[in-house]
């Protein structure tokens, strides 16, 4: 359970429901999702490729729990684009029990 592992400085998404864009993960940090996170991504509107969840050039990343990335909003027209997950240059990463639903790409 890594859970446990998360502190105050990390980020934790309760149970419940999230409108996002995109969330962009730093070095040396967890972002846990407890069962019932539901992420409804969106398009910020600039037909921007960010991944929903992203990092770039970081170490030390954990990604886990049980949330759920629904990407029903951005099926098509302007946002056909959004990208899912994407992580490049990343070392020493670790993501687990995330769930993406309605993607238009792979994940």
């Amino acid at each position: 359970d890594w859970s446990s592992d998360v502190c105050s400085s990390d980020l934790v998404f309760e149970a419940g429901r999230y409108e996002i864009t995109s969330i962009s993960v730093p070095s040396d940090s967890v972002v846990w999702f407890e069962r019932g996170a539901y992420m409804e991504v969106y398009a910020d509107g600039k037909g921007d490729y960010y991944g929903a969840l992203r990092s770039a050039g970081t170490q030390n990343i954990r990604i886990a729990g049980r949330g759920l990335f629904d990407f029903s909003a951005v099926q098509g027209g302007d946002s056909k684009v959004k990208g899912v997950f994407s992580f490049s240059r990343v070392t020493n990463a670790e993501f687990s029990g995330v769930v993406s639903i309605n993607s238009n790409n792979w994940s």
